[in-house]
């Protein structure tokens, strides 16, 4: 039987190559896909193991943390305690007068009454009074 040009097993040859090229393609597509899939369950892996490494050592980084802190803190009980020693050591110690007065001096009081209550000679005073003019104008 003649369709036109065509023969009729020509037609079905061609419908049956057709098929043949989708039934091809469509296997072709379905290996890539399946590819696709296992590189990235193996992407996936690699990223897996690692975010495993970086929590260990985050986690090996917060234990070194940790135990610097501990350290430190140790080391603030010890200041701490070696500060409370100096300062029963140092109680029976006055300041010098000269300190007293140049906090006396920076605080507003005229030289004559920090002379007079501290019982330094005013001679003196006028010059820890120009000396700590001089410092606080440099």
């Amino acid at each position: 039987m003649k369709l036109g040009n065509w023969n009729i097993p020509d037609v079905w040859a061609i419908a049956g190559l057709a098929g043949l090229t989708v039934i091809l393609s469509c296997i072709f597509c379905l290996i890539r896909l399946r590819n696709r899939r296992l590189a990235a369950e193996r992407g996936h892996a690699l990223l897996r193991e690692e975010l495993r490494a970086d929590l260990r050592g985050m986690r090996e980084q917060q234990d070194a943390c940790q135990a610097e802190v501990a350290q430190l803190g140790r080391n603030v009980a010890l200041l701490e305690s070696s500060g409370q020693e100096i300062g029963n050591l140092t109680r029976g110690f006055a300041r010098p007068l000269r300190a007293q007065a140049i906090e006396l001096l920076r605080s507003g009081m005229p030289a004559e009454k920090i002379a007079q209550k501290l019982g330094i000679a005013m001679r003196e005073m006028r010059l820890i009074a120009q000396v700590s003019r001089t410092l606080l104008l440099e």
